[in-house]
């Protein structure tokens, strides 16, 4: 099993659905410091790595994780997420 397939498969049985999480860099139509809502994980992608399936309002996006930040800094998603993005900037 690949690193990041083992990650995906470590975040989707550790982390918990739904929590919130602020956009920490701009890749498209959503901007720094937006909140959005963390459902479920989409997939694997080589260039961005573990993508997440998100809301905000009623629009649903797909969204690289190691773009955001959990707002909850205490919660074991924080740090789950902390964990896999210093990971994946350092591979």
């Amino acid at each position: 099993m690949k690193s990041k397939e083992a990650w995906q498969k470590y975040l989707e049985n550790h982390l918990q659905f739904p929590f919130e999480a602020e956009i920490v860099d701009d890749p498209g139509p959503l901007k720094v410091g937006d909140i959005i809502k963390v459902t479920a994980i989409e997939g694997v992608f080589d260039l961005y790595g573990i993508v997440v399936k998100a809301r905000m309002g009623r629009k649903q996006y797909s969204f690289p994780i190691c773009l955001l930040e959990p707002v909850e800094k205490e919660s074991k998603n924080y740090q789950l997420v902390d964990e896999y993005n210093f990971w994946f900037c350092n591979q």
